[in-house]
């Protein structure tokens, strides 16, 4: 795990695997949970976690 933080003080936003952009954060809101997906500007969803969840959504 790394220590890293930016100037604000919060670790750096995750990377796209494939180019490397800034992932965004887009939340994702059902009947029964809401989950964030980040997804890159040029690629799309590269992942998705359930915030509230003890692992990654498949």
């Amino acid at each position: 795990m790394s220590n890293e933080v930016d100037v604000d003080g919060f670790p750096p936003a995750p990377t796209c695997s494939t180019c490397g952009a800034v992932l965004e954060p887009e939340p994702i809101a059902s009947a029964i949970r809401v989950v964030v997906a980040y997804a890159c500007p040029v690629h799309g969803v590269d992942s998705v976690l359930d915030p509230f969840g003890d692992s990654p959504v498949t």
